[in-house]
């Protein structure tokens, strides 16, 4: 099986390493690893083992008890959301490590999961250094939003993100709620250029999300992405998380542009099943979004995928999506491509 979406962080000793060497330099960063480490190594297993009862292998909350309490709550929904994810965050942060996401899919069955890194907390650097080597062939790593001042050029943009793509980068991320930009932003076209160019794929946010440091929490409008869908049309898109709570929508550009795909996060069994029946199940994956609910946010995914459907629908949603999503490569632009760029 094949997890279209999750994240992981680095683990308590690399944050404070890395903010040793960021302020004090690399002096600092050696006699933190040297003489600090040691202990906060100890200080951390202790803190996982005390915050063991937040970080259950059994869910404390479902994404179809999420789903109906949003129904429920209506507007005091988002009040609900932004109080949850400040007291989840913390224990995700900690035991949402690397090595805990290969936990998670050793106890699931899953093979590969594309990891998609997280501005400002999972670094690119960090995601294609320390957990590209930790979770090898296993994790597929999918860049965020380069960390440039917001006059940067076109061309700077475009050149960020032709380094990733050097560095290890197999897709990138298009988050516009955590990044606060939208399709005009001259980083999107970067991203579809620097995508076709070397068979990469493009992973886009959608759906509404009241989450702490969110710079907007407008739900994202798909539709103003498709002139990039017109003009790369071999550079696959995953809606993330099939647009939440309006999975129509992405169903409607499924039905238009081929190359679009979506993933099951935060989708309810009768929802996939909706899914499937609309747009079929050749470009619908599976994702778990783990941890950013619970700890075993994977296992809750495949059940969820397991009670919506059977057979060949169900392969393809738990596996062969994916693997075309992952394998089915664009070539690089033609000339006619190029000139129809928005």
């Amino acid at each position: 099986m094949i997890d279209g979406h999750v994240h992981a962080f680095p683990s308590l000793a690399t944050a404070v390493t890395r903010a040793a060497r960021r302020t004090f330099g690399e002096g600092a960063a050696r006699a933190v690893e040297e003489k600090v480490l040691p202990a906060l190594r100890a200080a951390g297993a202790h803190a996982s083992r005390a915050l063991a009862p937040l970080m259950p292998h059994e869910p404390l909350l479902g994404i179809e008890q999420v789903a109906a309490l949003q129904k429920k709550t209506g507007a005091a929904h988002a009040w609900i959301e932004r109080t949850s994810s400040l007291v989840l965050s913390p224990p995700a942060m900690i035991g949402g490590t690397v090595d805990g996401l290969l936990a998670s899919m050793d106890r699931h069955g899953i093979t590969t999961s594309i990891l998609i890194g997280a501005r400002g907390v999972a670094s690119n650097e960090w995601l294609l250094g320390e957990a590209v080597a930790r979770g090898g062939d296993r994790v597929v790593p999918v860049a965020t939003l380069p960390e440039l001042s917001p006059g940067t050029s076109p061309q700077a943009w475009h050149d960020a993100y032709e380094k990733l793509a050097a560095a290890g980068a197999r897709g990138f991320k298009i988050h516009s709620n955590w990044d606060g930009i939208g399709a005009s932003h001259p980083a999107v076209r970067a991203i579809f250029e620097v995508a076709n160019a070397h068979g990469l794929f493009v992973i886009l946010h959608t759906g509404c999300f009241h989450v702490l440091g969110y710079k907007t929490t407008r739900p994202v409008d798909v539709s103003t992405f498709e002139p990039f869908f017109v003009a790369y049309p071999r550079v696959n898109v995953c809606l993330a998380h099939m647009n939440r709570e309006s999975p129509e929508d992405a169903w409607f550009q499924m039905k238009r542009f081929e190359q679009v795909y979506a993933d099951t996060s935060w989708q309810t069994s009768e929802s996939i099943a909706r899914a499937v029946d609309a747009v079929g199940s050749e470009r619908i994956m599976l994702g778990s979004d783990w941890p950013l609910l619970h700890m075993d946010l994977q296992g809750d995914a495949v059940a969820r995928a397991d009670r919506a459907l059977r057979g060949a629908a169900l392969d393809d949603v738990l596996e062969r999506s994916a693997k075309r999503f992952l394998g089915d490569r664009p070539r690089p632009a033609t000339t006619t491509e190029a000139s129809a760029r928005p």
